[in-house]
Formats: C-alpha cells, sequence, structure tokens
C-alpha cells in the first residue's frame, strides 16, 4: 500500500527531508499542496454533483500540481472547520482537533465562525468517519456536530518523531529563563485574559521575559490589534514581551527548552498538541483547565500546571509558582507515554477499515 502525505505549502516544513524520511519507511510518499477556493459552478463541470457539498458557496479542492489527490483511494482529513466546504472526492475520514464555537465566538474565519463550521459539518456527517483524540471532542462530535455515534471514534494523536539534535551549544533546561507563550490570533487563546495576567505576575514579583510564539503572532504588536493596543496601556510589560513570531518545530522545541516555562492560555485547553510540546521540551507547562486536558495529562504521563480559563489571578499565580519551580531547578514532573504502535495500529486500522468499506 502506498500511503501519501499532504502537507499545506503554507506551513513550515523540510519537504526533502521528510520525503527522505518517506523513502526510508517505505511506502511513504510526501507532497505539498494549497487550497484552492472554486466556484460551485466550475466544479460541477468537473466533478460528479454527488461530491459535491450542498449549497452555493465556493468550495476548497486542494491543488496538488492539478491531481488534486483523484489518485488516492481513500482520504484522511486532518483539518479544522474553519476550512469549509470541501467536496468529498473520495471516501473520507475527518480528525476533529476541537470544536471551539461550541464554547468561543468570534466573528467570519475565527475558530469561533459557527457559519463555517455548519458548512463544514455538512461534509463531516457524510464521512465515513470522524475521529477525536480525546472523549470531550468525540462526544462534542455526536451532541454538537451531529455526527451519528458509531461513525464517531477516538483515537490516540499521531505524534510526529522528536527532532533529532541538530548544530551545536544546545541549551539545557532553564539555561536561558524565560517563559514561552503559545498562542495565535484566534479569540479562543483569551488575549484580554493573558495580558492582564501578565500585569497580575508583574505586580506580584515575576521577572521572567515571555517570548510570544505562534502562526501570525507578530501581528499582535501591531498597532491595531487589542493585545498591541493592551500593552500601550502596561508600561511595566514593555520590554519584557517579546514576539518571536511561528517558527519551525525544532526551533520552538529549542526555545522552550532554554526558557524552561511553556504558557497556553485557551479559553477551554482543547488542543492535543500543545501539552506533548512543553512535555517532550522538558518544560514546565501552564495552561487553562479543562476535561481535555486533564484526559490527555493523566493518560499520556504530562504535568501540567493549570488555572480556571477566565481567572487572571489564578493565571498570575500559576506562572509565579513555574518560574519559584523552574529557579529551585525542579523537575516539571513529565513522564511522556506516547501510543504504544499497537494502539495506534489497532485504532487507526478500525479507520482505514471503514474507509475502505464506506459506500
Amino acid at each position: 500500500m502506498q500511503v501519501t502525505v499532504g502537507l499545506p505549502e503554507s506551513e513550515d516544513h523540510d519537504i526533502l527531508a521528510l520525503r527522505r524520511w518517506g523513502r526510508e519507511q517505505g511506502g511513504i510518499g510526501i507532497r505539498g499542496f494549497t487550497w484552492r477556493k472554486v466556484n460551485t459552478a466550475s466544479v460541477r463541470l468537473m466533478l460528479k454533483p454527488a461530491l459535491l457539498p450542498p449549497g452555493e458557496e465556493p468550495v476548497l479542492l486542494p491543488d496538488d500540481a492539478g491531481r488534486e489527490f483523484r489518485d488516492a483511494e481513500a482520504w484522511i482529513v486532518l483539518a479544522s472547520h474553519t476550512h469549509g466546504r470541501i467536496p468529498w472526492l473520495r471516501p473520507t475520514a475527518i480528525f476533529c482537533g476541537d470544536l471551539a464555537p461550541r464554547r468561543v465566538g468570534g466573528g467570519p474565519g475565527s475558530a469561533g465562525d459557527r457559519l463555517q463550521l455548519a458548512e463544514a459539518m455538512i461534509g463531516w456527517r457524510r464521512a465515513a468517519c470522524a475521529f477525536a483524540t480525546d472523549p470531550t471532542t468525540r462526544d462534542d462530535l455526536v451532541t454538537y456536530a451531529g455526527i451519528e455515534p458509531d461513525r464517531a471514534l477516538l483515537a490516540p494523536p499521531v505524534l510526529a518523531p522528536p527532532q533529532p539534535p541538530s548544530g551545536i551549544g544546545l541549551p539545557s533546561f532553564g539555561s536561558d529563563p524565560g517563559i514561552v507563550w503559545m498562542t495565535s490570533l484566534g479569540p479562543e487563546e483569551n488575549h484580554a485574559s493573558a495580558i492582564a495576567a501578565l500585569r497580575l505576575y508583574v505586580a506580584r514579583g515575576g521577572a521572567l521575559d515571555v517570548s510570544v510564539c505562534g502562526p501570525g503572532t507578530l501581528a499582535l504588536a501591531e498597532g491595531g490589534h487589542p493585545v498591541a493596543r493592551a500593552l500601550a496601556e502596561a508600561p511595566e510589560l514593555r520590554g519584557r514581551l517579546f514576539f518571536a513570531g511561528n517558527r519551525p518545530v525544532d526551533g520552538v522545541q529549542r526555545l522552550m527548552t532554554a526558557r524552561g516555562i511553556v504558557w497556553h492560555n485557551l479559553r477551554a485547553e482543547i488542543a492535543p498538541f500543545p501539552p506533548f510540546d512543553a512535555a517532550r521540551a522538558d518544560a514546565h507547562f501552564v495552561a487553562c483547565d479543562s476535561p481535555s486536558l486533564r484526559w490527555l495529562s493523566e493518560r499520556h504521563g504530562i504535568a501540567p500546571l493549570t488555572h480556571a480559563p477566565w481567572d487572571p489571578d489564578a493565571a498570575a499565580n500559576a506562572l509565579l509558582e513555574a518560574e519559584r519551580r523552574l529557579r529551585a531547578r525542579a523537575s516539571p514532573g513529565h513522564a511522556v507515554r506516547e501510543a504504544a504502535e499497537e494502539e495506534l495500529a489497532a485504532s487507526y486500522g478500525e479507520i482505514l477499515r471503514r474507509l475502505a468499506a464506506y459506500g
């Protein structure tokens, strides 16, 4: 069997290195693509009506040099609801990282865009199955997205292999103490509460600088963004926050290890991967408490310091405690247990079985 992995060209990937890895593994091809918006009338000339999601809004086609993955017999799509209307060129399984609109609001194109979610869910309901990495999100697929219970599956997270050490002078744990605030531009990132928490953290004696990392985060420092406006009213934070933008995976891991503290301040901690990133970097992980985070932490040996999502006071205290532990050279306490090969084979084998048997 040949497996093709499609990676968005807008993200930071070393395609050549990944292709070498795929050849070494055998049977794994790596292909870059972009999402291309096409009006429905044009798509009807290319595809059978049954392959199109209903409605007249434009649909998204994956553009991989003209093939649109039509050489594949089935898809597993790792996409968020904000991708919108995707025509199902083949039987499809959908990975659902979270259903943020259930918990956060937001305008068009944001993580809380319920209109985009409504369009995406039409396709999800027609897919062979949908799967999530924690029970809360799996239940959301049923009770919020309307997926039939027997087609909503739970599977362990599949993590990229740890980055091999590269270069010289690799940082040691806490060698350049600080906080790495992982965030993005979405409303679920709770920016106003985060700035309030940092102001309290500094007022109570917190002495660490903060590196702001993640997709689009350079825009947080621009004049019109609410974070920039809040910082203009917080002189005590000037010179303490550094906007590092989006970095390659190995660069983020190195930064986390050097700083020693990672903070993820979602309104509800629903993203499955930041806890693993922090634990692999052996950094103290501070995050908003949630059922999803508790389940992942208990199952996979991650030791977070948690605080209530809407409480800047609690967040400031959690950051102060992380700083105290870091300065005391205390271990973060992670004992990461990634899913065993047998568990991965059983879970994703069931997804592949459903794809093969679908329609």
